[in-house]
């Protein structure tokens, strides 16, 4: 059995060395000068360059697009956020409010159970307050 999973692992990892070859070899041109990039011979070229990345940065537009997406993609995490939470505070509040119209019209006697959080003490007290209690004689 344990012989079986080395060969496996084995395999897999020749798979994912071959699968991941093209992308190295895309790396490397990427910093060979320009007079090296047909010749094979030297795989590592003994001087790196960064022209090429020097050339995209300074005559593309891959650099107003790398903004663009990171605007985008934080607005959309922005956004999400603040309409999520408000999503659950609604959520929490609206379900407090149902419970205590229920329990108010009779339509259930139990008391409320603790996993129903009473809402904020900013909304209007009569709802944080349980059944009113008179303190003048009728």
């Amino acid at each position: 059995m344990k012989r079986r999973s080395r060969i496996g692992d084995t395999v897999v990892l020749i798979a994912l060395a071959a699968y991941a070859l093209p992308f190295f070899w895309q790396f490397l041109t990427s910093f060979k000068p320009d007079a090296l990039l047909m010749r094979l011979p030297p795989l590592v070229p003994a001087r790196f360059t960064t022209a090429h990345y020097e050339a995209v940065w300074a005559r593309s537009v891959i650099p107003r697009a790398l903004g663009n997406s990171l605007g985008v993609a934080a607005i959309t995490t922005v956004l999400a956020l603040v309409l999520g939470l408000f999503a659950a505070w609604i959520g929490t509040v609206l379900r407090y409010f149902t419970y205590r119209l229920k329990h108010r019209f009779g339509l259930i006697s139990a008391p409320p159970p603790e996993e129903i959080a009473p809402p904020p003490a900013s909304l209007d007290p009569e709802w944080r307050v349980g059944i009113p209690v008179s303190t003048s004689p009728a």
